[in-house]
């Protein structure tokens, strides 16, 4: 076990690097296979959903990634921010339930009968993946947002962060120096100056 994690604190800024890439990288992997948008065409919405869905292992990944950097870094509004967008994801992935559900069964006529076993494996994978998915996402999305709130108000209240080169007295300010700078120690010692 380690005893000093400030030597990992080196590579949590490496880690918001490898979130950013696996995300630019499943990003452009998706837009590459799914070629030109057309919404009007149920196939397309449905490739579109079943990639998506096939894609949230990587992309948790990468948010985790990414949560740990934040935290470990101290970028609470960061935080809070990526939170806020796991709710957006939740959503487009009960979007993406909602689409595969319906546009599956507009194209499923379409799938030649040797290939049906596997058209529904696609879908009840996609499906599954999203139920997985959302719940997961939401829970991120409050314990990012709760969480960096609490650090937010440990440090305006002016408690110990606990990191080195924190605020390390309780109910100061980092503008307002302790008072042993200026020669007092204590009530003690303003009791004598009466």
């Amino acid at each position: 076990m380690l005893k000093d994690t400030a030597s990992l604190r080196v590579f949590l800024p490496l880690a918001y690097v490898v979130g950013a890439l696996i995300l630019v990288d499943q990003g452009l992997s998706i837009f590459v296979l799914l070629g030109p948008p057309d919404l009007s065409v149920p196939a397309w919405r449905f490739q579109a959903a079943t990639l998506l869905a096939g894609r949230v292992a990587p992309f948790l990944l990468a948010d985790a990634a990414i949560l740990v950097s934040a935290f470990g870094l101290g970028h609470q509004s960061f935080a809070r921010l990526w939170g806020g967008l796991h709710l957006l994801l939740a959503l487009g992935l009960l979007g993406s339930i909602v689409l595969v559900l319906r546009d599956g069964a507009a194209i499923a006529f379409q799938v030649p009968g040797e290939r049906t076993h596997a058209f529904l494996a696609l879908r009840l994978r996609s499906i599954g993946e999203a139920l997985v998915a959302i719940p997961l996402l939401a829970f991120l999305a409050g314990r990012a947002v709760r969480t960096a709130e609490g650090k937010t108000d440990r440090l305006t209240k002016g408690q110990a962060d606990g990191r080195a080169g924190g605020n390390s007295r309780v109910g100061l300010t980092p503008t307002q120096p302790p008072a042993s700078l200026y020669g007092f120690r204590g009530m003690g010692a303003l009791a004598t100056l009466r």
